[in-house]
Order: C-alpha cells, then sequence, then structure tokens
C-alpha cells in the first residue's frame, strides 16, 4: 500500500506541469494548445541528447527555457500577426516537436541504462516536490505584477491591450514560453525517473490535462495560479490513483 501511495506521489509530480501548462495556455491566453503530449516527449527527447552529449542537467535546463521563449515568441507572432487559428497552429507545432523527438532520440526510443543513476522513488519524490512548489510559487509572484497582469490581458481583456500599447505578439509568445517550460520540465523529470523514453510515453496526456483544467473551471472562474494550481493537484491525484488502482488490480 505504501508503495502503491508512492508511486501515485511520483506520477503526479511528474505530470503535475503539464495541466499546469495548459491551463496557463488555455485560461489566460485562450490558447487551447492540443501539442502538449509532443511538447511533454520533445522536452524529454531534449535531456537524452544532452546526457548523451554530456552536458549538465542545468545547462539542458537553460536551453529548455530558451527554445521555449523561442518557440512561444515564433507561435505568437503567426497567431497575432497572421490571424492563424491556435487549434491550426497547436497541431502544426505538434508535429514539428515530434519530428525533432525523433531528430534529437536518433530513433522512437532511447533507453539511457547507467547515464543515470538509479534513484530512489523517496529521493526522487522530494525533487521532483520542490521542483513543482518553486515552479508554482515562481508563476504566483510573476502573474501577481505588472508584467504578468499583461499577459493576462493579452487573452482577456483587449481593450486594455489597445489602451496601453501591450505588445501581443511579445506578451502572448511569453505567457506561451511559461507553458512550454513547465510542459518541458515535465518530460525531463519522466525521462530522470524511467531512464528512458519512448516516442509514445505521452499517450493520453492531454485527455488527463483538459479534465483537470476544465474541472478547476469550473469550481473556480478567477484567474489565480496557486488556487488553481491546488484544484489541478487535487484532481490530477485523484485520477492517477484511480488509473494506477485499475492498471494493479488488472
Amino acid at each position: 500500500m505504501i508503495a502503491f501511495l508512492i508511486s501515485t506521489l511520483v506520477d503526479l509530480f511528474i505530470y503535475l506541469g503539464v495541466p499546469m501548462g495548459l491551463w496557463i495556455s488555455f485560461r489566460i491566453l485562450k490558447y487551447p494548445d492540443l501539442a502538449i503530449e509532443q511538447l511533454f516527449i520533445f522536452g524529454g527527447a531534449i535531456f537524452c541528447y544532452g546526457l548523451v552529449n554530456e552536458m549538465s542537467i542545468i545547462s539542458i535546463i537553460i536551453i529548455i527555457i530558451i527554445q521555449s521563449f523561442l518557440l512561444g515568441l515564433l507561435l505568437s507572432f503567426f497567431r497575432f500577426k497572421f490571424k492563424i487559428h491556435p487549434i491550426i497552429l497547436s497541431l502544426g507545432s505538434g508535429y514539428i516537436y515530434y519530428s525533432l523527438s525523433l531528430f534529437f532520440l536518433n530513433g522512437p526510443n532511447v533507453h539511457l541504462g547507467t547515464r543515470i543513476g538509479k534513484i530512489h522513488d523517496i529521493n526522487f519524490l522530494l525533487i521532483s516536490l520542490l521542483i513543482d512548489i518553486v515552479l508554482v510559487m515562481s508563476y504566483f509572484v510573476f502573474f501577481k505584477n505588472k508584467n504578468g497582469i499583461k499577459i493576462i490581458a493579452v487573452g482577456s481583456n483587449q481593450e486594455l491591450v489597445k489602451q496601453f500599447g501591450i505588445s501581443r505578439i511579445f506578451w502572448g509568445g511569453l505567457g506561451l514560453a511559461l507553458s512550454f517550460i513547465l510542459i518541458q520540465i515535465s518530460g525531463l523529470l519522466y525521462v530522470y525517473h524511467s531512464r528512458n523514453i519512448d516516442i509514445s510515453n505521452g499517450s493520453g496526456l492531454l485527455l488527463i490535462s483538459i479534465f483537470v483544467v476544465v474541472i478547476s473551471r469550473v469550481l473556480d472562474s478567477r484567474i489565480n495560479i496557486l488556487r488553481n494550481s491546488i484544484y489541478i493537484l487535487y484532481f490530477l491525484l485523484f485520477y492517477l490513483l484511480i488509473i494506477n488502482l485499475v492498471v494493479g488490480l488488472g
């Protein structure tokens, strides 16, 4: 029983960044990102590529952050400059993530073996919990200041955007980048824990994320990242408990 609960909590803190990332893109920017499964694998693929080329984990995280900002700005440019529908953009970007993942992995799957030392579930649980707390609190503080309000305005207050001359391309791109970072860090944590990756590992994450984001939206329509993080955490835990229980009984 204890092992079951620890395993479920490990899954919880690995995957938490995915619905959080979807919540930011969907609730704040009104951008329904359908490519989160491919983006999750893309983050894991970058991590694998970095490890194979003997890069430090810090360097890999910095690369993930930089390319997230570049991707966010690029998608925001196409979204607001050329008025391309966000669903079309997310489907197209998903294909690109998938192709790049295959390139970085040099195939459909990679087993890292001894490149990553075996880490006990309790230790990994504490590491992933700490990372998630730092990310959520950092985002909470950010969205409380004037820069975070500009990102919120891009998705929900066009009059404010026009009145203060807020750049939808830049601030929308920054918001997408913050979403992409969370999702890709989840992919990194998954690979770090499992020590292998397959191109199909992200299957089902879109469904899970939509479920917990919609439920949190029903319970609280306000844009409050800390409050919604708690809702997402609770319902993601509930979902994972049921899934892991069914798998264990099967």
